[in-house]
């Protein structure tokens, strides 16, 4: 589960504080008519009167604050697994508005506060190895050193240092897509299971600028899409996976125990199964031949002549 929710606080009959956490010490949770996000230097005290409207999507859930005009401003939370409970319950603690005060600008309402995380030489040093990717880099580089320094002189070190430069490359690769793709697996699978198809009309769009370095922004429009569950219960989606302006119907799938997981309606078995076909058949053998290649690396470098 991605979302904890404070037992004590519902035994003392408090609100529940619905909790998010993040990835890298990154959190937020609501409670009392408040989303706090903690993020690396910076803590954002949202209001729910500041709050328009909260989408969630695979592995994010979008903030979205009121705007008189131009593009909403939008608070990003990345974290593992469903905020289906997060959301459920800002939307739920959200004010019912009308035109005007929906035209309002809630900007001014958020709290936001610089956080002092301690000395930043430790840190620093835990930033070189935080992810996968970075800790495979060094090690990558720590084997050409060992290679270079223990393998015997001649053509067994050229032979190591090439098996080396091409083997881990391919492994990580192969590993690494051969990970994104089960990982996949599991949100189209559950829409194959239980998924509950409607239908479904673009009724706005949300907007996005996107920064271009030092160019001019651009733009990027996602459809919104309105509908009505199984239960009566009046709902929308920001399909973000389809960019640009649309307009009409379109039949979406949502999950009943997973609110927040909806997709276009699609063969989602076939999918499943393409996928894991081409992981077995393409990704995994990948990882193997750049597996030979390492061991390959390090038996030209220590192993014996016979």
């Amino acid at each position: 589960m991605s979302e904890r929710e404070s037992s004590a606080d519902v035994a003392g009959g408090l609100p529940a504080e619905i909790v998010l956490p993040g990835s890298r010490g990154r959190s937020a949770r609501f409670a009392d008519g408040w989303v706090v996000i903690e993020q690396r230097h910076v803590v954002h005290r949202i209001p729910v009167a500041a709050i328009d409207r909260v989408v969630a999507s695979s592995g994010r859930v979008d903030v979205l604050l009121r705007v008189r005009s131009g593009p909403a401003e939008v608070h990003r939370i990345r974290h593992l697994g469903s905020g289906a409970a997060f959301v459920r319950a800002v939307t739920g603690a959200l004010p019912v508005r009308d035109e005007a005060e929906r035209a309002g600008d809630g900007r001014a309402l958020v709290q936001s506060a610089f956080v002092d995380r301690g000395s930043p030489g430790p840190a620093r040093l835990v930033r070189l190895v935080n992810s996968p990717l970075k800790l495979f880099c060094w090690l990558y580089l720590a084997g050409f050193v060992l290679l270079a320094v223990s393998a015997p002189a001649g053509f067994r070190t050229v032979e190591a240092l090439l098996l080396w430069l091409f083997g881990p490359p391919v492994l990580g690769i192969g590993a690494g897509l051969a990970t994104a793709a089960v990982r996949s697996v599991p949100a189209p699978w559950a829409l194959h299971r239980r998924g509950i198809t409607v239908a479904a009309t673009v009724t706005d769009h949300e907007h996005e600028v996107v920064p271009n370095g030092d160019d001019r922004p651009y733009d990027r429009w996602y459809p919104v899409y309105a509908f009505t569950d199984a239960e009566g219960v009046a709902r929308t989606h920001t399909d973000r996976r389809r960019e640009g302006r649309r307009e009409g119907r379109a039949e979406l799938c949502y999950d009943p125990e997973n609110p927040a997981l909806v997709r276009r309606s699609e063969n989602f078995r076939a999918g499943v199964v393409w996928t894991l076909v081409g992981t077995l058949l393409v990704l995994v053998p990948i990882a193997a031949v750049g597996l030979g290649l390492a061991v390959g690396a390090v038996g030209a470098a220590f192993g014996s002549d016979g």
